[in-house]
């Protein structure tokens, strides 16, 4: 925020706004001034959002959308390389495909965007024990994730870097292991690689003459 006055930010699978609250309390300047221009409180159902606003009345700024972003979000209404940051806590794993999820966020990065994900990690069988009688807890099925939906951060780094990012770039955990139950991930938006051709074959009447010529020479 102190680099970006007019931060945009967008987050995603807010739900009952639990890190809404922990953001807007801190991206404040010394007078209490939010210190973005954009906050985008989203999520699958527009259900969460009568409590959301009735929470978050005192703060500006303030918008409210819904987002599938297992979708592309471009075709939900959402603009392209329109948000410097995109949050999401706990919500990334619990979509079908993490690749294709991950590609559904990129473009609405801006170029220099960074996405900062906080994900189950535990190493432990707990939480499938408390979350498996869920359907939505084996949505990762097909994506190879047959026994839980989350996945280590190597794997987070792998799924980063074929969506287009820089991969995980900063990682936090919560605790040291086997206590381990999450970790903060910072990933920066990489830009859309150019290849130039190695060679141009020119396909002409004269070979010889002086266009011919110039471009072989160019």
């Amino acid at each position: 925020v102190h680099t970006r006055p007019n931060l945009r930010v967008l987050e995603l699978g807010a739900g009952t706004g639990g890190t809404t609250e922990t953001i807007l309390r801190n991206i404040v300047d010394v007078h209490g001034v939010p210190a973005y221009s954009t906050y985008t409180f989203t999520d699958i159902s527009a259900g969460f959002f009568p409590a959301a606003k009735e929470r978050f009345a005192h703060a500006s700024n303030l918008e409210f959308k819904v987002l599938d972003v297992s979708h592309d979000p471009l075709q939900q209404g959402f603009q392209e390389a329109s948000y410097d940051l995109v949050i999401a806590a706990n919500v990334l794993h619990a979509t079908p495909r993490l690749q294709q999820t991950l590609s559904n966020i990129r473009p609405l990065l801006k170029s220099d965007g960074m996405l900062v994900m906080t994900e189950l990690c535990s190493v432990t069988r707990s939480l499938n024990y408390i979350f498996g009688n869920f359907s939505g807890w084996w949505l990762g099925e097909k994506d190879n994730r047959f026994d839980q939906p989350y996945v280590p951060v190597s794997r987070w780094d792998q799924e980063l870097r074929a969506a287009g990012f820089s991969g995980a770039d900063a990682v936090t955990f919560d605790a040291e292991e086997p206590h381990r139950r999450s970790a903060v991930i910072v990933a920066k938006k990489q830009p859309v690689r150019v290849s130039s051709p190695s060679s141009i074959t020119l396909l002409c009447g004269n070979p010889e003459g002086e266009v011919a010529g110039k471009l072989a020479t160019t």
